[in-house]
């Protein structure tokens, strides 16, 4: 569904292709198959550093042909894919729809719904949500402790607080599973 809330009048193509909602995968070849493959590598290693080879540094012979065999045969049936999800007429209203610099494309607030908006209109209602008050506050300069605030503080804080709870949870499954890794 799309709600067209801006000025401009939209093409049947377009709507077509904003129907399918923002999520919508366009094409799922692989473009660049050498980074397939190193990907397809990395993930090996990193499936042995969680399970019990953290420090193993070379793929055993059985696994790294059979990682090699799934993905050549993944990379065989990616070239034969000739099918696109999408039309040709489809794929110009997109990138119609991209070059306009008049409109915001979004999500709706519920819903898979595509809502197309006029930007300023856009920049008007953002304004006036952070100057409501009601939802938005200004930060203060310094915490308690005399710290300037600023994104990367508020970040680091953050991930204190992720890798706390991440202790947190090993220990748990530590003792709860009688197991040391996780």
């Amino acid at each position: 569904m799309v709600h067209n809330v801006s000025s401009r009048q939209l093409t049947k193509d377009e709507e077509s292709i904003l129907s399918k909602g923002l999520e919508f995968c366009l094409d799922t070849r692989i473009r660049d198959t050498m980074e397939f493959k190193t990907e397809m590598e990395l993930m090996a290693y990193s499936i042995m550093k969680q399970l019990d080879e953290p420090n193993k540094k070379t793929l055993d012979k059985p696994l790294a042909n059979a990682i090699r065999k799934v993905a050549y045969q993944f990379l065989k049936m990616n070239k034969q894919k000739k099918l696109i999800n999408v039309s040709p007429n489809e794929i110009q209203a997109l990138r119609n729809l991209s070059m306009d610099k008049n409109i915001v494309l979004m999500k709706a607030d519920k819903g898979n719904a595509c809502v197309v908006m006029d930007k300023e209109q856009y920049k008007q209602k953002v304004k006036e949500l952070l100057t409501q008050g009601k939802t938005f506050t200004q930060m203060e300069e310094q915490d308690k402790k005399g710290n300037k605030i600023t994104l990367s503080y508020i970040v680091s804080k953050m991930e204190r607080k992720i890798n706390y709870v991440r202790r947190v949870m090993f220990l748990h499954c530590s003792i709860s599973c009688g197991s040391n890794t996780w």
